[in-house]
């Protein structure tokens, strides 16, 4: 009997917490936030991805929609804490992916920023629902 639960502890899978997978996917989430990589709207369940983050994932449909449960799942615990309902996985998050150009300088008026002027141009918009990633390119006033 000894012997059985031996070689079953060392030759089993090891259960690893759900919720402690996710707690530590956080830290990248908020450094990409930190960084203004994403931002996120937590009630209206949107998320603005910059392009070199798409650009990661833009290849492979099962780390893009792996990275929108972890943005599921951040976005569930912050809803948590502001007493709204949870975010399901047949239900939908909004995105867009933007360009970040940055003006350092005027040519018009032949006048330098000391701070250069952020403009975020919006390349692809879609979104995420039960598992599957769907991207369109943006044009303007088409919905």
């Amino acid at each position: 009997m000894k012997m059985r639960r031996l070689i079953k502890a060392l030759f089993s899978r090891k259960k690893k917490n759900a919720a402690a997978i996710y707690l530590s996917r956080f830290d990248t989430i908020d450094k990409m936030i930190r960084e203004k990589l994403i931002g996120i709207d937590v009630k209206e369940c949107y998320v603005a991805i910059d392009l070199s983050v798409h650009l990661l994932y833009k290849d492979d449909d099962r780390k893009y929609a792996a990275f929108f449960d972890t943005l599921r799942a951040f976005i569930n615990y912050h809803r948590g804490y502001m007493d709204l309902p949870m975010l399901q996985p047949e239900e939908r998050i909004n995105f867009c992916v933007n360009f970040r150009r940055e003006i350092r300088f005027d040519l018009e008026n032949e006048e330098f920023y000391d701070e250069p002027r952020v403009e975020y141009i919006p390349w692809l918009v879609g979104f995420c629902q039960s598992g599957t990633v769907v991207y369109d390119v943006y044009e303007q006033g088409k919905k």
